[in-house]
């Protein structure tokens, strides 16, 4: 059953990360319940990584993500990720 309140950002759990700007390279401070910022020098969308994801969001990397958000949920979040990642590898490939 989901929760009320994401566990990650309960009690001071929020941790500070640097995340590097694909357009002009700075580096940028993304938060541990952000899958995504604006960089402040050029606008362009900079996204969290959890390992080499790209996109990142609490289900690729939170412990507690099967029962914050539901087994349900997880499960579909993680099927249509490992689609996504199969389709990359095919185009990757030829």
């Amino acid at each position: 059953m989901p929760r009320d309140k994401c566990p990650g950002s309960m009690g001071g759990n929020i941790k500070a990360e640097t995340a590097k700007c694909s357009v002009c390279g700075l580096e940028t401070e993304i938060f541990s319940d952000e899958t995504w910022i604006r960089c402040p020098a050029c606008g362009a969308r900079v996204e969290r990584r959890a390992g080499n994801i790209a996109g990142a969001s609490c289900y690729d990397w939170c412990r507690s993500a099967r029962e914050c958000m539901g087994a349900q949920a997880y499960e579909k979040y993680m099927a249509q990720r490992r689609k996504n990642d199969e389709s990359k590898k095919k185009d990757n490939q030829g």
